[in-house]
This record gives C-alpha cells, structure tokens and sequence, in this order.
C-alpha cells in the first residue's frame, strides 16, 4: 500500500541504497483448519522480482504516479515532529480518516500524503 511514499516524500528527508537484499518466499500448506502443516522457505527468483516490479508500476500508474526506480531501497527520515516512520504513518492515515479519504493506493490518498508530508516539513523548518 505504501508504495508510492518515496514519490510523495520530501526529497530533503529521503535517500536511496543499491538493494542487493535477498527477498525470501515463504510456501505454506494447511490442512482442513488452517493450521500450517508444512512450510517451504526459498529465495526469490529475478524472474519473480521482476513480476513484483512490474506489478507496482502498474498499480502506481494506475493512480498517476510514475514508476519507481528499480534496484533501489528507500531510506525516509521521519519528517516534522514525529519520532519514528510509524508516527507519520498513523498521522497520515488519522488525516485520511478525518477528511473521508480511504487509506490505500489511490490518488486522493497519495496526494493528500504528498500535502501532509510538505506541511510537515515546512512546519520543522
């Protein structure tokens, strides 16, 4: 859902690092009652990073937003007065919520995140 954040994010308070992370994939089997009976654990594949990739970009640009820069992991510094990314994330969400915005991967939420996010900024100085 957040991943649009490092477009609307202020540029002052973002920063990237070639991602050379392994991502893992977890394969579970449960039986009759949703209790796990087996789990598989395998890395990730190109192809399949590949796939997750294009999925993103199609789901940004279905809201207006250009792709992200592949090969890249976002550092976002918590900006205004919040301690922590979890901080601006409830307060982001909070202000959807008040103004009837549905939190989640649409224009109306990423623009308003763009403006909250600015005014926070411009708030710290």
């Amino acid at each position: 859902m957040w991943v649009f954040l490092p477009f609307v994010w202020p540029s002052h308070a973002r920063t990237w690092v070639p991602d050379r992370s392994t991502r893992w994939q977890i394969d579970t089997t449960t039986d009759g009652s949703g209790r796990v009976v087996e789990a598989e654990c395998h890395p990730v594949t190109e192809t399949e990073q590949e796939t997750q990739e294009k999925d993103a970009s199609a789901d940004l640009a279905g809201v207006g937003i250009p792709p992200r820069p592949s090969g890249r992991l976002w550092l976002l510094r918590p900006v205004g007065g919040f301690e922590d990314l979890d901080a601006v994330l409830d307060h982001l969400c909070a202000q959807a919520e008040a103004r009837g915005v549905p939190v989640g991967l649409s224009a109306a939420f990423a623009a308003l995140c763009a403006a909250e996010l600015e005014a926070a900024a411009d708030a710290a100085g």
